[in-house]
């Protein structure tokens, strides 16, 4: 069974989201004046309904709807639904203290209460009964200005533009929100990054709050089976180790002077995907692929908190144990893990892979979010080789053969993947001659 902690990060990301966002929405007022009227009114408030729609990447792989709602000073409620899904949770309903998780074939369960059995440091900076604290933060929001006008369901908002904070979640992003000229509490926000958008409406302030009835029937959710995902939760440390199957047809250099493409497997790595790396790779451009020894992940480059590693470091560490294959810029030499990964100069939570140019053939690239388990679906073997087979090739592009990068959607160069679905929609081969 996957653990609570999977749930309760669902469920804290969205509502610390909607509370962010919520608090942001009325700081970005062009004026002092105004901005210290809108805290000040927003501090009254009794009751409003927060709606989110977040698509799909960034934040989470498919689609997300979620509603939070907040009366006298507490959270309500809270709903959370994947109208996309094909994993085994499609909604996630809050009704404090329960927590209600329903599949796809409409049975509930249940954690009650939500925080059963949760380790403490799994509820560092988790607080659902808490409502948004917007003095706090407005206090750090830069202002915005003044963009016009919009009527929205039949009334007329003013709306304010411009760019997330610096050293913030929403640095960089585009911001568009809607105030309320007369009460100057928030009634949209709009935020924009590289053709991904999210958007929160605030409805129903001070207005009785409808929550949503106890599911029925119910089993406990330790009732509730999912596949198991290696390499991730208390299977994490297990998998630094090297993979030593793949000793046999490993080797301490990656010989030749052209161009050549050297894999390093990075712990305990599906030896059958490797396997079908290397072959693909030779039937379909005629490479012939060099495996170097295989590596342990030292614990020093660990982040322990995320159960992740960071891929710039995971990159200097293969250097450090291949410095001449590394230094040498035929040689491309790409870090295969098992192991989920990070990028700790950037907000997201995760990154497939991280990879340099033709100048700098370099990668790493983690396998363990392609795999239809990890996302608490049924095993599906050709499923999963086919995403990091997807992924390689477009590496093996961008690297080996210089190629550039895609727009389209289907083109194994796209160049904007957020997803495993946006690995399932790429198709082809990748256009080079093959020798």
């Amino acid at each position: 069974m996957k653990s609570l902690s999977f749930f309760c990060a669902v469920v804290t990301l969205a509502a610390l989201a909607a509370a962010t966002i919520s608090c942001r929405a009325a700081s970005y007022l062009p004026a002092d004046q105004a901005l210290a009227e809108s805290r000040a009114n927003y501090a009254e408030v009794d009751s409003v309904r927060i709606v989110i729609d977040v698509p799909r990447g960034g934040l989470f792989p498919e689609p997300l709807q979620a509603e939070v709602a907040f009366a006298e000073g507490r959270l309500a409620y809270s709903r959370y639904t994947w109208p996309d899904a094909t994993s085994r949770i499609t909604e996630v309903l809050f009704l404090p203290p329960d927590l209600y998780v329903r599949t796809p074939e409409g049975s509930w369960y249940v954690q009650s209460p939500w925080n059963q059995g949760v380790r403490p440091e799994e509820l560092r900076s988790i607080s659902f009964d808490d409502p948004p604290n917007f003095e706090e933060l407005v206090e750090s929001i830069g202002d915005l200005e003044r963009a016009g006008e919009d009527v929205i369901d039949g009334k007329a908002y003013a709306r304010f533009e411009g760019t997330g904070p610096d050293a913030d979640a929403m640095e960089g992003e585009t911001v568009t929100f809607w105030l309320d000229e007369e009460t100057m509490l928030p009634r949209q926000v709009q935020a924009a990054q590289e053709g991904q958008s999210l958007t929160v409406q605030f409805l129903d302030y001070n207005t009785a709050v409808a929550v949503p009835a106890v599911p029925s029937p119910v089993q406990p959710l330790r009732d509730l089976e999912f596949p198991q995902a290696a390499c991730i939760g208390d299977e994490f440390k297990s998998c630094l180790r090297a993979q030593t199957e793949l000793q046999s047809v490993a080797t301490d250099s990656c010989s030749g002077v052209e161009r050549r493409v050297c894999i390093v497997p990075v712990g305990m790595i599906d030896v059958s995907v490797v396997q079908h790396l290397i072959e693909h790779l030779n039937s379909n451009y005629g490479l012939q692929v060099q495996v170097l020894t295989p590596l342990e992940v030292p614990e020093d480059i660990v982040n322990d908190m995320r159960g992740q590693i960071d891929a710039n470091a995971l990159t200097d560490f293969m250097g450090t144990r291949f410095p001449a294959v590394f230094s040498d810029p035929n040689a491309v030499m790409i870090g295969l893990t098992p192991l989920d990964l990070y990028d700790a100069t950037s907000h997201f939570r995760y990154l497939f892979g991280l990879k340099g140019d033709a100048a700098y053939p370099k990668a790493v690239l983690s396998t363990v979010r392609m795999n239809p388990t990890f996302y608490s679906e049924p095993p599906d073997q050709n499923l999963y080789q086919e995403r990091v087979t997807k992924l390689l090739s477009k590496y093996i592009g961008l690297l080996y053969y210089d190629l550039p990068s895609s727009d389209d959607p289907a083109s194994l160069m796209f160049n904007n993947i957020l997803g495993p679905d946006d690995l399932d929609r790429m198709q082809g081969t990748l256009p080079v001659a093959t020798r």
